[in-house]
């Protein structure tokens, strides 16, 4: 039991590293950091997962343990964050503001608008081309010279 705690706790420090390292992070993680860190997920852990609860754990099936370790980290990175916004804890996670501003955040949602009208586009091809047959001969080419716009 005690080496399957290690491995989770080794899973979620790697998981709450990984938001520190990511590209847009600009903190560097130093052995003082890493062991704050460790400190304060190792509290999280055992406050959503005490040893005396690995046993339930340990029946479920791969596949649930696969789920339950996702939530465990979510949770676990929740705690961290909550904790880093009430000024006890939280260090190395950039904060709501610092990840609400994301210089990436405003070429998101551009893509994702793009992709969005390119979806629209392709559902109104796919309908034209399907009732493509049914249409009159001068519709279809009125249909094309426009571009099919709307």
């Amino acid at each position: 039991i005690t080496t399957l705690y290690k491995k989770i706790f080794s899973y979620l420090l790697y998981k709450n590293k990984q938001h520190i390292i990511g590209n847009y992070s600009n903190i560097h993680l130093t052995p003082a950091l890493n062991n704050t860190i460790e400190r304060e997920v190792a509290a999280a852990l055992e406050s959503v997962l005490p040893r005396a609860g690995l046993r339930p754990f340990m029946s479920l099936s791969t596949t649930d343990k696969v789920a339950q370790l996702c939530e465990l980290s979510n949770i676990v990175i929740g705690i961290r964050l909550f904790n880093k916004e009430i000024g006890k804890g939280g260090v190395g996670l950039e904060s709501f503001a610092e990840l609400l501003d994301y210089p990436g955040r405003s070429l998101l949602k551009e893509l994702n608008k793009e992709v969005s009208d390119i979806i629209e586009d392709c559902d109104n091809y796919t309908i034209f081309f399907n009732v493509e047959d049914e249409l009159p001969e001068n519709l279809i080419a009125e249909e094309l010279k426009l571009g099919f716009k709307k």
